[in-house]
């Protein structure tokens, strides 16, 4: 099927993967609940971590599941026999790489979120008063987290023989190139114009920040999407 790409053959094929892993999204979600529930039996029974850090610890375990995602949707993705309604769907390449963009980037992050939010808010009003949520920091997080699940994305479609220990080792050894090429950015621009910033004493927009933040977030994970499409057009399941 030619690389086009259809807004109604588009919204059908999300609508259908979704249906195609709709178990995966049951597991991972009763995985949040479990963990809430199992932390505040700890909290109730035993007093042994305060309210803020049993928050972060479940916050952290969701970036985790958020992060293996693509490993858990899409390990099977060449194999057209244990992947087969995949394998049928009507849609080019192009729509099938979104979809799967969407899946796991979008729409499951958005799930486990949520969650989240009305699981610690039903909690915080029925007897933990202190359980707050910082929702600028956490989504912030989120999309940090999504930039570093993009690298993994990449290793899970680039490699067709899907060798789940080949793929994290790539993934991992991806993403800390990636930070470390970063922190040595952030270094050499931190150092370069700190005193300069400092001598014109510019005040620095928080909104504005926040806008480039967003944006590099987005920007980000482009190149490994634009390098699995690259890969995954060549390969018709």
């Amino acid at each position: 099927m030619n690389n086009t790409f259809n807004f109604n053959r588009f919204f059908n094929l999300i609508r259908t993967e979704i249906l195609i892993n709709k178990k995966l999204y049951a597991i991972l979600s009763l995985i949040v609940l479990f963990c809430i529930s199992f932390g505040y039996y700890l909290i109730r029974q035993h007093d042994v971590m305060p309210t803020d850090a049993y928050a972060s610890s479940i916050f952290n375990i969701i970036l985790l599941l958020v992060f293996v995602a693509p490993l858990v949707f899409y390990i099977n993705l060449y194999d057209s026999k244990k992947d087969v309604q995949r394998a049928m769907l009507p849609a080019s390449q192009f729509e099938k790489l979104l979809s799967a963009i969407v899946q796991v980037s979008v729409l499951l992050p958005l799930l486990l979120f949520a969650i989240y939010v009305v699981s610690l808010t039903i909690l915080s009003w029925i007897n933990l008063p202190n359980l707050s949520i910082n929702y600028n920091y956490h989504l912030e997080n989120m999309f940090y987290n999504v930039q570093l699940q993009s690298f993994l994305f990449f290793a899970v479609f680039f490699f067709k023989n899907n060798k789940i220990i080949k793929i994290i080792i790539t993934g991992i050894a991806i993403i800390v190139c990636f930070i470390l090429l970063l922190s040595l950015l952030g270094f050499i621009l931190t150092q370069s114009q700190l005193k300069y910033i400092a001598q014109l004493n510019i005040r620095i927009d928080t909104k504005e920040l926040m806008s480039i933040k967003i944006i590099w977030c987005i920007l980000v994970p482009l190149l490994p999407w634009s390098l699995s499409y690259l890969k995954f057009r060549r390969t018709q399941i």
